[in-house]
């Protein structure tokens, strides 16, 4: 660096390369700006080209209006544009580019090729980089539109090369962004071919939800579920969701598109996670295509110099709209409204259909579905669906708390392991009690009205069975087993009775129905510091406890949720202070009360190898397909599967 710390006007190629610093991050930041300048120019087939990743070479050819001779000189000067003309544009932009930095930045870090013409021009007319007087003018025939190829990217500026990744994570974030802009763009023809092969190969599609059947085709296999709605000020959203059985580690799956653009905006996810709650496991992610229209004077999209990020006028309206319109999408869907069993695929899927690329994005080829796998033994099928429903679903952890820690209760230490196996106790009169009061028959109090996703417990009034199903018994004491129409369906017994728990308990909590019974002695428990509790005790008091501080490390217990039972009241609580004092739910989405009630109902529910009639067991199965989201429990595990008899019998090879 000079010592010189005069202030001067830096010069132009200099200036150039600092833009290119902010929007050339690397080949795929690229492949981004000249896609978006191929449709802004209104191009209806778009091809990108990479060699090593982008790295060696990147082309884009589109058929957009094209260029003149002097035009072309023109956009590759700083701060040229067709797309805004005063200062009060900025606050109406249309098109996905619009501050004229794109062309030049790029040149000044690359050996840049431009070929255009018009539909009016006889041969297309370029510049290409010439060693001795820097650029050098071309005329070659063409078809109309624009040609621009990229060579040797970053050779100026070697120390750039450095902070690229491999060729095949360049690659993919290519592909990524091929992905993001077909999906923005369901009209349009994109092709990626890298190292001279065809990778990506998106026809025209009439609407969205066409074009994100073929852009996840491989991601998503159980089908995808469409959803418009208007909303205040003209907002409009549109969605394209899979089942919740499809859920991911990280929100890779999930596409935010603002007025057509590509975002990631952590408003537009927290609404979506906040959507979902209880529907997926805590810290899963769902497939989704979210679509958000906003006039353009409420949404800010000159923020950040690669455009990927908004800023909104009103957020907490965006945040609400998206949300409410994604909660009334889901409760329709027939994989969560309970209009009917999921039935899942039980079919091979060889890791080269599933195989994903760095990122968590899908390594597809051709964009195309991929052919069905091969058909497995009917008992490995079974195994392997239950497995994989089953995959990342677990429920709250029992709590296991030191005394040392504020406010929590002092867990017992676990049970000894011995060699013998443990004999399982007979079921109590009060356990037989409270089991059979998951099947209660009588009419519950009403209920106030409550978001849908959550409306209501169950509908008491039908209390028959389905028409035709037949309970075949329990399997490994959870799996209740059921025939229904040709169908063999597999319910998680725990996750059945946790659902129908969570609806009653929450939709006493939303109507303020206190349901306590009172024990008869007492029962003092120790905390870390008793003064911990306080601010919870009225939202204890409304889940049915009735508690009170006592001295410095003690709590006295005088009555306990209904719903409760016999289970120990210890883990309930230290789970419930845990959630509180944590602040549980910002990453779930979920609300206080949604969390008080999956807590509850977990405690609540039907356990492993508790005892169940027939009668019991066919009570739950018509409670679970009448519920509103009864597909999953309150933690996003799936209640049931179904197999059909064509499956059990392609199995067995009978087909």
């Amino acid at each position: 660096m000079s010592g010189d710390s005069r202030i001067r006007v830096l010069p132009d190629q200099l200036v150039d390369m600092i833009a290119a610093g902010e929007v050339v991050e690397r080949p795929a930041s690229i492949v981004k700006e000249l896609v978006e300048n191929a449709l802004d120019a209104g191009a209806t087939r778009v091809e990108v080209s990479v060699w090593r990743g982008g790295i060696e070479e990147i082309s884009i050819s589109d058929d957009g209006c094209g260029m003149t001779p002097d035009e072309l000189k023109v956009a590759l000067l700083r701060h040229a544009t067709s797309k805004i003309h005063e200062l009060t544009d900025l606050e109406d932009i249309h098109t996905f580019g619009f501050r004229g930095e794109a062309l030049p930045s790029i040149a000044s870090v690359s050996r840049m090729t431009v070929l255009s013409r018009t539909r009016e021009m006889e041969l297309g007319h370029g510049v290409a980089p010439d060693r001795e007087t820097g650029r050098r003018e071309l005329a070659e025939a063409m078809t109309p539109g624009t040609r621009i190829t990229i060579a040797n990217l970053f050779h100026n500026v070697p120390a750039r090369l450095k902070f690229l990744k491999s060729e095949a994570t360049e690659a993919s974030h290519v592909q990524d962004v091929v992905v993001d802009m077909a999906l923005a763009q369901p009209a349009v023809h994109f092709r990626l071919i890298q190292d001279g092969r065809v990778q990506l190969d998106f026809l025209p599609q009439p609407d969205r939800l066409r074009r994100a059947e073929d852009v996840l085709a491989r991601r998503v296999r159980t089908g995808l579920y469409a959803w418009e709605e208007t909303g205040p000020e003209g907002a409009r959203l549109a969605l394209v969701m899979s089942a919740p059985e499809v859920h991911l580690a990280e929100a890779s799956g999930v596409y935010l598109f603002v007025n057509h653009r590509p975002v990631r905006d952590r408003l537009l996810l927290s609404a979506v996670t906040g959507a979902y709650g209880g529907l997926l496991p805590r810290g899963r992610y769902p497939v989704l295509v979210l679509h958000l229209e906003l006039p353009p004077a409420m949404v800010d999209v000159n923020v950040h110099p690669q455009k990927t990020q908004v800023r909104f006028r009103s957020e907490r309206l965006v945040a609400g709209f998206v949300r409410s319109t994604m909660q009334k999408a889901l409760s329709a869907a027939p994989w969560v409204a309970g209009k009917g069993l999921r039935t899942y695929q039980l079919k091979s899927t060889p890791a080269s259909q599933t195989a994903l690329e760095p990122g968590g994005r899908p390594a597809e080829s051709g964009g195309r579905p991929a052919s069905g796998g091969t058909t497995l033994p009917v008992k490995a099928a079974i195994t392997q669906a239950l497995a994989r429903n089953r995959k990342g679903g677990s429920g709250p952890a029992s709590a296991q708390v030191r005394s040392s820690s504020p406010g929590k209760i002092s867990a017992p230490p676990p049970p000894a392991v011995s060699g013998t196996p443990p004999v399982r106790p007979k079921a109590s009169s009060g356990a037989r009690s409270r089991i059979e009061s998951l099947f209660a028959g009588a009419p519950a109090p009403e209920a106030t009205p409550v978001p849908e996703l959550v409306e209501g417990a169950i509908n008491k009034k039908a209390t028959l069975p389905a028409e035709g199903v037949r309970y075949l018994g329990c399997h490994d004491g959870l799996y209740l087993l059921f025939s229904l129409a040709g169908a063999l369906i597999v319910m998680d017994m725990h996750a059945a009775s946790e659902r129908v728990r969570y609806n009653e308990i929450l939709a006493n909590l939303r109507g303020s129905r206190r349901l306590c019974q009172g024990l008869l002695l007492p029962l003092t428990v120790e905390v870390g510091r008793s003064s911990d509790w306080e601010p919870w005790l009225a939202e204890l008091a409304l889940l049915g406890f009735d508690l009170d501080l006592f001295g410095e490390r003690q709590l006295v217990i005088r009555g306990v949720p209904a719903s409760l039972g016999t289970r120990p009241v210890e883990p309930l609580l230290a789970e419930l202070f845990e959630g509180f004092s944590a602040g549980r739910g910002a990453d779930e989405g979920l609300q206080v009360h949604e969390r008080m009630a999956a807590t509850m109902a977990c405690h609540s529910a039907l356990r492993k190898h508790d005892p169940i009639t027939p009668p019991m067991a066919l009570t739950l199965f018509h409670q679970i397909r009448t519920l509103p989201s009864g597909g999953h429990c309150p933690h996003g595990r799936p209640v049931s599967m179904e197999i059909t008899t064509t499956e059990l019998e392609s199995g067995f090879l009978r087909r």
